[in-house]
């Protein structure tokens, strides 16, 4: 049987980078502190793809702009 590549059932996802590696974001200005893009991708990295390893966010925002939901979002 053929695997349907657009049904998530199908896929199994493995994560052994997870434990070595992390993925890493930059985010910077005022348009960037902004916009909800680095909560959007952080989830999507979570959800869809299933990364439980370390996702590090480097942003000139203030502590406070993710400090809410961003401290494991898994």
């Amino acid at each position: 049987m053929k695997a349907d590549i657009y049904n998530t059932s199908q896929v199994q996802v493995s994560n052994h980078y997870a434990e070595t590696h992390a993925i890493f974001l930059i985010s910077f200005g005022e348009q960037a502190a902004d916009s909800t893009l680095v909560e959007r991708c952080v989830l999507s990295l979570r959800r869809r793809g299933q990364w439980t390893g370390y996702i590090v966010l480097l942003t000139d925002a203030p502590p406070s702009r993710y400090e809410i939901g961003m401290r494991r979002t898994m």
